[in-house]
């Protein structure tokens, strides 16, 4: 796990008075962290909203989950290939390979959280989870 004064340097920006850094810090600092290889799918899209919050099973599709809703899945994708995720202390996983269903709840959450951009290595991954035809061949 990353110390404390390193995960303040990745998460200090606009955040003058340090306080929302010294939250999540906290929040990250204690959780599962999770790597998750894509090695049996076609691999994660990226977009310009770095973590997106996989609700737990159950959660009210009305309301919009937050870093503190137990057991919320916080996952980053960090390239086509592997995406770190943030779960709850004492989950019994460890690193491991996703199956293409999974990769999809992903991918389908990062297309449903992106501000404006999402970027994939392969155009007809932009298709299938956006539904957008400009993405041709």
């Amino acid at each position: 796990m990353l110390p404390s004064f390193v995960l303040c340097r990745i998460f200090k920006s606009k955040d003058l008075n340090n306080t929302l850094t010294e939250k999540i810090v906290y929040i990250l600092k204690n959780k599962n962290w999770l790597f998750l290889f894509a090695n049996k799918c076609k691999g994660f899209i990226i977009s310009d909203n770095p973590f997106i919050l996989i609700p737990p099973i159950g959660f009210s599709s009305k309301a919009t989950p937050g870093f503190l809703t137990p057991e919320v899945k916080i996952t980053c994708p960090l390239s086509k290939n592997v995406c770190l995720q943030f779960i709850e202390l004492g989950s019994l996983y460890n690193n491991w390979e996703i199956d293409q269903s999974y990769c999809d709840t992903i991918n389908e959450n990062i297309v449903k959280l992106s501000h404006r951009f999402i970027y994939s290595h392969k155009k007809y991954l932009l298709r299938k989870y956006t539904g957008n035809e400009i993405f041709s061949d």
